[in-house]
């Protein structure tokens, strides 16, 4: 079995007490804003269910490359501006490589 060549990034975002609404809103904008970013295959946004103040990110992209200019999309920039005095200390993000999937 060959394990794919594409890129993942799973990104958390914590925001403050009772800014959860507003923050999913910017997410779910984020989302639409991004989606025609080149080799951007998957951008999928997720709340915790036991934890609303958590929001975690599972992006694929065709390579490294293609993640590095989506992290450096105006998109982004402008949503990191925005979402600035609701987030809950700093974002974790993870660059993963697959080891095996199923499907």
């Amino acid at each position: 079995n060959m394990v794919p060549s594409h890129f993942d990034v799973n990104a958390h975002l914590m925001t403050k007490p009772g800014c959860a609404e507003q923050l999913k809103a910017c997410l779910e904008q984020l989302v639409k804003n991004c989606q025609h970013h080149q080799g951007l295959l998957v951008y999928r946004l997720h709340q915790d269910l036991e934890d609303p103040c958590h929001f975690v990110f599972y992006e694929q992209f065709a390579n490294r490359e293609d993640c590095l200019s989506h992290s450096k999309s105006e998109e982004l920039a402008g949503f990191r501006q925005e979402v600035r005095d609701l987030l809950k200390g700093d974002n974790k993000v993870y660059r993963l490589k697959t080891l095996a999937e199923h499907k």
